[in-house]
């Protein structure tokens, strides 16, 4: 703990942007130190990565997260070789699939979808077409709110998706 606080926050605080930092840090604080910051650097071993490991799925956090948990780890134990705290990094290996599959809607649900949406008497005609467009087009939620009249050549069939809203 005191190596990661006294020496890598510090170092990539002045490498990496602030929100970086910031995540970096909530998975030291949240994830990381409860389950192995009593443990020496030295002691740190495959056994004990892969019981945090454990922790972390009891947890619920998604393979994804513990992914990126691990890199965030993995960085620090890294500066620690680089300085000399320790011999080698010891290593998990992360199973299961990290990116979840997509849902595609069937033919009747994509129906009952867009009647549901020309039903809706709450719906504004602006908020009606932008979903039909997302809807038809496949682009994201902020392209579409991006979209602007001249992105769209109704002659050549065409929309022109340059910017997206956050």
């Amino acid at each position: 703990v005191d190596f990661i606080r006294n020496y890598h926050l510090p170092k990539i605080t002045a490498e990496l942007k602030n929100r970086t930092v910031i995540n970096r840090v909530g998975h030291f604080e949240n994830n990381i130190f409860p389950v192995i910051g009593n443990v020496k650097l030295r002691s740190l071993n495959t056994q004990k990565m892969e019981q945090w490991l454990a922790e972390l799925t009891r947890k619920g956090l998604a393979k994804s997260t513990q992914a990126n948990q691990y890199r965030t780890l993995q960085g620090a134990l890294k500066d620690a070789k680089s300085q000399g705290f320790i011999d080698e990094i010891p290593k998990i290996k992360i199973t299961g699939k990290l990116k979840k599959s997509k849902k595609v809607l069937k033919k009747t649900e994509a129906t009952q979808l867009l009647s549901a949406i020309q039903r809706d008497t709450k719906i504004t005609d602006d908020v009606r077409n932008l979903l039909t467009i997302i809807f038809w087009t496949g682009v994201r939620l902020g392209e579409g709110l991006a979209l602007h009249k001249d992105d769209f050549d109704l002659v050549a069939n065409k929309i022109k998706i340059s910017r997206t809203v956050g």
